[in-house]
């Protein structure tokens, strides 16, 4: 199993790579040096030209692995791993990670992850899984035809999703976990540390091509793009 971190212009704060020892770290080659100092050999550089944006990004990682190959996608800034029921922090991570990306292979899901919310009330009405919803921070995706638009700047995981469910694929969420990313790359700052760039505009951008491309398949509430509506075409 392979745990891959997309990261950018943090090389002395991805909280993830501590928590999880085998997850290598997905960098620009002109920041190669700064990750190494932290990292050491588990640092990945990819060539600038294929980096500068989280799609950009995710498909130069999907470019390393082997056809129908599953793998994780986990965001830099993890703080904890709960089970939702006894709210209790998950200590063994990565054999978390490993069951649930064993069984999604087995039953053929091309996208896996885990609830969206940490709220027991919330997310029991999808308990203990789903077939056909989405995820976000903590992805299993197996590499098929989809690829990430590299237009959605910052909505390229919900159409990439999309995508995997028109190709007849299932997705496999176990909605007894949450993964707590720390998220603090607020979209209305330009000047940041890495992470998330481009403001207010370019979020609200990114969305409206998403809606433009997918239509009434996207939920949206008070301007904001909150999920998406299934099945698809009877997928």
């Amino acid at each position: 199993m392979k745990i891959f971190v997309p990261s950018f212009g943090r090389p002395d704060c991805s909280t993830t790579m501590g928590m999880i020892p085998s997850a290598k770290i997905i960098v620009p080659k002109s920041q190669e040096k700064d990750y190494i100092e932290n990292f050491g050999d588990r640092v990945i550089a990819v060539d600038d030209r294929k980096d500068g944006s989280s799609p950009k990004k995710k498909n130069a990682i999907l470019d390393l692995m082997q056809e129908n190959e599953m793998a994780w996608f986990l965001d830099d800034d993890l703080k904890a791993v709960y089970n939702i029921k006894k709210q209790k922090k998950v200590l063994e991570i990565e054999e978390l990670l490993e069951i649930t990306c064993n069984v999604a292979d087995e039953i053929g899901a091309g996208f896996a992850g885990f609830s969206t919310t940490n709220d027991f009330a919330m997310c029991n009405e999808y308990k203990p899984f789903s077939i056909n919803k989405i995820s976000y921070g903590a992805i299993c995706i197996r590499k098929n035809k989809a690829k990430h638009d590299e237009r959605l700047i910052r909505t390229s995981d919900v159409d990439f999703f999309l995508q995997t469910m028109m190709n007849k694929q299932i997705g496999w969420r176990d909605n007894r976990y949450f993964f707590h990313f720390e998220e603090n790359r607020s979209k209305e700052f330009l000047n940041q540390k890495g992470g998330i760039r481009g403001g207010v505009s370019k979020h609200a951008e990114s969305q409206q091509l998403l809606i433009k491309k997918w239509g009434d398949v996207v939920r949206v509430k008070e301007g904001q793009v909150v999920g998406v509506k299934l099945p698809i075409k009877g997928c």
